[in-house]
């Protein structure tokens, strides 16, 4: 997400604190049934506040020169800490969905001497850097290099 000034961040922050003094049994009865955290938190702030949040882009477009990885990127790429392997998607997930009709996938380049994650749209073959990966898995160890 992106956050444009100082103002909206201040307003961002008050609805954070709003849902906060709901409570977490009250928040979870109206709004999930899943495990609250921020993410879900900003995604109900999201929903009942338009404009207030812009996206980034999360699929190669011709706006943005990166992708950004919001999660899922990186569970295909890394596995989860739920045990769940590289190659880890669920439909519940926009990418996940894209990712299991074969529409995107994830390509290495090396560049500078570095291995690179890129979005590669299978359509066109035109691909995307990842500008950055969010990794769920705890094995970190295989990223140190």
């Amino acid at each position: 997400m992106y956050i444009g000034n100082y103002e909206s961040l201040c307003i961002l922050n008050n609805k954070m604190n709003e849902l906060m003094k709901i409570g977490e049994a009250d928040l979870c009865k109206y709004y999930t049934n899943e495990m609250l955290h921020e993410m879900r938190m900003l995604k109900i702030i999201y929903d009942e506040n338009p404009g207030l949040i812009k996206l980034l882009p999360i699929f190669p477009d011709k706006i943005s020169k990166y992708v950004y990885d919001c999660a899922s990127w990186g569970q295909y790429i890394g596995g989860t800490h739920n045990n769940k392997d590289e190659g880890f998607t669920t439909n519940a997930h926009l990418i996940g969905r894209k990712i299991n009709q074969k529409k995107y996938d994830v390509k290495w380049v090396k560049e500078n001497g570095y291995k690179l994650p890129f979005v590669i749209d299978m359509e066109n073959k035109e691909i995307q850097p990842i500008y950055n990966l969010h990794i769920h898995s705890k094995n970190l160890e295989r990223w140190a290099s």
